[in-house]
């Protein structure tokens, strides 16, 4: 038997710049214990401060809730050649309270658990053994979230987007 876990990855931040002028194209893969099925998210080019703001649903097998782990891998993506690794992210499915999210920004790992790389991310976990949605979670929609003393971003809020137009001179005046 299995048990649902959703797992919602908003944003990550100061991650480890694999490319010229400072920049990733960050993407991450995400599983328990490693083991496929892999999902995979979208990769976001040219920054080291993405926003995925994607939810995952992994089926957690009984036999893993007490010792394994939701593994986040963290890349670079290369047009050419091998994928830069960023980072992992680390989740031990034990330290997940059952029907409670957990919401909380996570340091990013090296290869070795333990190991530090730049960077963290912003991730909600919500154990699911009831079935509950996890959108319907009062405490995902309406917990603000703190980083560095700024001002509180609501959990169910969208990024804003920018759209902006280049201004054109009228070379006739």
């Amino acid at each position: 038997m299995s048990v649902p876990i959703h797992v919602k990855v908003f944003e990550a931040k100061g991650l480890k710049a694999a490319d010229r002028g400072g920049k990733s194209d960050p993407y991450y893969t995400i599983s328990i214990n490693g083991v496929k099925p892999f999902q995979t998210s979208k990769t976001i080019k040219g920054t080291v401060d993405p926003v995925w703001n994607e939810t995952h649903v992994l089926n957690v097998k009984d036999k893993d809730i007490d010792t394994g782990k939701i593994l986040i891998g963290l890349s670079d993506w290369d047009r050419i050649g091998a994928h830069d690794l960023l980072g992992f992210i680390r989740i031990d499915i034990k330290d997940l309270k059952h029907g409670e999210p957990i919401d909380k920004w996570y340091n990013c790992e090296g290869k070795k658990p333990g190991t530090k790389e730049k960077g963290k991310v912003h991730i909600v976990c919500h154990f699911n053994p009831k079935g509950v949605p996890f959108e319907k979670s009062k405490q995902v929609q309406q917990q603000p979230m703190m980083m560095n003393q700024q001002q509180p971003m609501m959990m169910n809020q969208q990024p804003m987007m920018m759209n902006q137009q280049p201004m054109m001179m009228d070379s006739n005046q």
